[in-house]
């Protein structure tokens, strides 16, 4: 497979703002359990005023990162504030080695952009949000309730389930899921972007977001 030089690609409205200012940093969490020889994994629905688009659509906790906190912290925090469920990181880090990184992959409207370490960037041209974050792989530790938070009716479902139903997933969460269903074995990511590894560094950098 090519690769291609972010350069080539930064000419497309959607990366003219390609800089640290304008995207918010998040954590989204992968909390699963083995059941009857099948993982399920935690979600929940969509359910934000500020982004009517997104309404009902499936999700995985996740959360913005508050000022002096990390990423790690910030979703063991939105995991218990959104869904009751207490939690605590795998040891080591499942999701910061990103085989064949750097790469983009477009979701419909939403395009993301992953690194070799696990930090993805995701902007959506229907809304125009913006995010910079990463992956944990988590366990849960307690039951899930619902909160007053904006993702309802948290539950489990199949992983497989999930994977066969991904239309149904919020697109900024989709590249979580495609490195998830890889990372168990379920399937490729296909249709990926390969970047040049050099020009992504220098790039990035020169945009302040590494």
């Amino acid at each position: 497979m090519n690769t291609k030089k972010i350069s080539e690609l930064v000419k497309l409205p959607e990366f003219a703002d390609f800089s640290s200012d304008n995207y918010r940093k998040s954590s989204i969490g992968y909390i699963h359990r083995h059941v009857d020889s099948e993982e399920n994994v935690l979600v929940g629905y969509r359910n934000k005023r500020s982004d009517p688009l997104r309404e009902n659509l499936i999700v995985l906790p996740c959360g913005g990162v508050e000022k002096g906190e990390s990423y790690e912290d910030a979703i063991i925090r939105e995991t218990k504030e959104e869904t009751c469920v207490d939690t605590e990181l795998t040891d080591p880090p499942v999701f910061s080695a990103i085989m064949k990184a750097p790469y983009l992959k477009e979701y419909g409207d939403v395009v993301s952009v992953i690194n070799e370490n696990g930090l993805m960037w995701i902007f959506a041209r229907d809304n125009g949000k913006k995010y910079v974050g990463k992956l944990f792989d988590l366990k849960p530790l307690s039951e899930p309730y619902e909160t007053a938070s904006d993702l309802k009716r948290p539950h489990y479902v199949s992983l497989k389930w999930l994977v066969k139903n991904e239309e149904g997933v919020m697109p900024e969460e989709r590249l979580s899921l495609d490195i998830i269903a890889e990372k168990e074995l379920i399937r490729l990511i296909e249709n990926k972007v390969l970047l040049d590894k050099e020009d992504f560094s220098g790039f990035m950098k020169e945009a302040g977001l590494l």
